[in-house]
């Protein structure tokens, strides 16, 4: 069984190869690992973001109204992410 972050690790090596379909699997993966691995609340939000980040990425290079739909969703919950986290922080 794969760990979150050797599917993060994944995903950055198909967008490096530019298979984005397969990196958004892979990070899209990666972030559900991460909700289920016991990380603190804090880490899991500050990676989340990152993931959620290289799959709008993906998005964007894949193009395609769909894709930009979905992209302009997840850029949102990653504006959610940076303000809850900071919020934590302080």
């Amino acid at each position: 069984m794969t760990t979150w972050n050797s599917e993060k690790d994944l995903g950055a090596t198909s967008f490096s190869s530019q298979n984005y379909h397969d990196a958004i699997r892979h990070y899209s993966n990666a972030i559900q690992k991460l909700q289920d691995s016991g990380v603190q609340v804090v880490e899991v939000k500050k990676h989340r973001q990152f993931l959620l980040s290289n799959v709008i990425a993906c998005r964007l290079k894949i193009g395609g109204k769909e894709m930009i739909d979905k992209a302009v969703g997840e850029a949102k919950e990653v504006s959610r992410l940076c303000y809850l986290l900071m919020l934590s922080l302080e």
